[in-house]
């Protein structure tokens, strides 16, 4: 029996697991409503949690900035590009995060290939813009 996809911008149609700490913070927030409004009075460590909390409470420009923000300085990493297309996807830019969420590690590869002129890649969101247009 097919099951429709869900219109949830968070939930992915993929066996791909989501990280640990997105996953904690997603499963609290839907399981524990009072416990994850005590974890997110706190600041949380790092631009990678700190991404990952403004998606769980629905700051999706907060959380494209934070992911792009982490993505300049270590671009390889994959969690931060599904993020990315997660709360992209959540904004309503539905082509561009699909290739990030279908099928990321192309979209990495791509990323890491391309280079503008003066020898800098593209900022991750332009180039997923980018990629969005081609596809």
């Amino acid at each position: 029996m097919d099951v429709p996809a869900s219109h949830d911008p968070l939930v992915v149609a993929s066996s791909r697991p989501l990280p640990a700490a997105r996953d904690n913070l997603l499963r609290t927030k839907a399981v524990e409503p009072e416990r994850f409004a005590r974890l997110t009075r706190r600041p949380m460590a790092g631009t990678a949690a700190h991404a990952d909390l403004a998606l769980a409470l629905g700051d999706h420009r907060a959380a494209v900035e934070s992911y792009q923000n982490q993505l300049r300085v270590k671009a390889e990493d994959l969690e931060s590009w599904v993020g990315l297309g997660l709360a992209m996807r959540a904004q309503g830019h539905i082509r561009p995060a699909a290739a990030l969420l279908e099928w990321p590690e192309l979209t990495l590869a791509v990323y890491q290939r391309i280079r503008r002129p003066e020898g800098r890649t593209p900022d991750p969101a332009e180039f997923v813009h980018w990629l969005g247009r081609a596809s």
